[in-house]
């Protein structure tokens, strides 16, 4: 496997987890794995977050980043044997990124919409989960967006944005 392809997957899944979202019931926090089915309501409050809910939101967040992080390592490993020379060139590595990292990605950012961000942050966080959705559409769109190392292409500005949020597990892309 390359070194690039490696680096790749993991910003790949290390940006996709820093997303953050909106629904829920109006609870605070709600599982990744819920069916609520809300929509992000306008940000109209200033009040500041209390630092309880919203690290146990990134807490859960962080939990999916990490679940990812495996999903993408299974499918990469599964991609790797039954196409053992194929990401020794530049296709290769495209049709891995493919097969073995968006799939996982936009699952991530499916559960990560599902989450109910603490009051307060429902703006940012819908911001977040749809640059990760624009993301994965410009990767699929062009493969190669991706593999330009020292940059998360596609995915550098959500990066920046979900980082200075506070998010730990995947708050760096490399």
């Amino acid at each position: 496997m390359s070194k690039s392809l490696v680096i790749v997957l993991f910003v790949l899944a290390a940006l996709a987890s820093l997303a953050t979202g909106c629904g829920g019931d109006g609870s605070e926090t709600s599982s990744a794995a819920g069916d609520s089915t809300g929509t992000c309501p306008e940000a109209s409050s200033t009040t500041e977050t209390p630092p309880s809910a919203k690290a146990a939101f990134i807490k859960e967040a962080d939990a999916i980043c990490v679940l990812t992080d495996q999903a993408q390592g299974d499918a990469l490993k599964a991609f790797e044997d039954n196409n053992p020379k194929a990401t020794a060139d530049k296709k290769g590595q495209e049709e891995a990124v493919l097969i073995a990292g968006m799939p996982a990605v936009q699952v991530e950012a499916e559960k990560l919409a599902k989450l109910t961000p603490p009051e307060g942050d429902e703006r940012e966080g819908g911001e977040i989960v749809d640059g990760i959705q624009q993301a994965v559409e410009k990767v699929e769109a062009e493969p190669s967006s991706i593999l330009v190392q020292g940059s998360a292409g596609p995915f550098d500005e959500v990066a920046k944005q979900a980082s200075e949020y506070g998010f730990e597990a995947c708050g760096e892309p490399f």
